[in-house]
């Protein structure tokens, strides 16, 4: 309900207008700037809280309520030397934390994902006991069975996010490699010994690697489609390149597609009138 009221009334918040109006990126040089050329942590710091504030009289004017209790600001940085940011909602400080789940996403300070992918190996693994359970040598459920489960139970949870959480670094995602294989042996009852790519070839699976790339061509050809979804005008007309060289960081997924797209001589940016 919520979320229907606040989208219905995005267009009317010039907090909202601010926010993206002002794209705050992080500088190799500079301790902290944005698009716009502020250069100190300060005024962006009286930026955000104007916007705050607006959001908090809207948000009073139509009967909703923040609660400060469950509000976190997350400084998004590469400095080792920083000063954290002094914001507040509704007359209380909000505090600064390292990390935040955002949708089922943990998104950490340095964006590297690596809280993400241990707490998604956490809960791969206790799916993978109840498939163990399920798929008894004596009386388990046949291969076909296991395979949807594991595709249900194990598959989607890596799925979900890797939009995201695919920009990693390769070493961080390879964690998650080991759960994939173990979900695939249960279900096909190999050996430990038996190869990953007879693994793949005998289930029907990809790789992790490949499944992610997969899903964000689905995403960037599905959000094409859809010129009003806010993240179109992100994704096809927002330089994700040169914000990746300016802050020295790994081009996240969707960036990535982009350079399949051109090998393939397929142009899936939006072009203007």
């Amino acid at each position: 309900m919520v979320e229907l009221k606040s989208n219905d009334q995005a267009k009317k918040l010039g907090a909202i207008a601010t926010l993206q109006d002002t794209p705050v990126t992080v500088s190799p040089h500079k301790s902290l700037n944005s698009s716009k050329g502020d250069k100190h942590l300060q005024h962006l710091e009286r930026t955000i809280q104007l916007c705050i504030n607006n959001v908090q009289k809207w948000v009073s004017q139509n009967g909703f309520r923040f609660s400060v209790s469950k509000t976190t600001c997350v400084h998004f940085h590469r400095q080792r030397i920083y000063t954290e940011p002094a914001l507040h909602l509704d007359g209380q400080p909000i505090p600064v934390k390292g990390e935040a789940k955002f949708l089922g996403v943990v998104f950490d300070s340095k964006l590297n994902f690596s809280s993400h992918v241990k707490y998604l190996k956490k809960k791969c693994l206790k799916a993978l006991n109840l498939l163990r359970v399920v798929g008894h040598t004596d009386w388990g459920a046949d291969r076909a069975t296991l395979l949807k489960l594991y595709r249900t139970l194990v598959r989607s949870k890596l799925g979900y996010g890797s939009v995201i959480y695919g920009s990693a670094k390769k070493h961080v995602l390879r964690a998650l490699d080991p759960i994939h294989h173990q979900g695939l042996r249960i279900a096909l009852g190999a050996f430990r010994t038996s190869p990953i790519k007879s693994l793949y070839a005998e289930a029907g699976e990809p790789s992790l690697e490949h499944r992610r790339m997969k899903l964000a061509f689905n995403y960037v050809l599905k959000l094409k489609s859809l010129p009003r979804n806010p993240c179109h005008e992100v994704v096809f007309e927002a330089p994700l390149s040169d914000f990746s060289a300016v802050t020295k960081s790994e081009p996240n997924l969707v960036a990535n597609t982009f350079e399949h797209f051109k090998n393939a001589n397929i142009s899936p940016r939006a072009h203007r009138n």
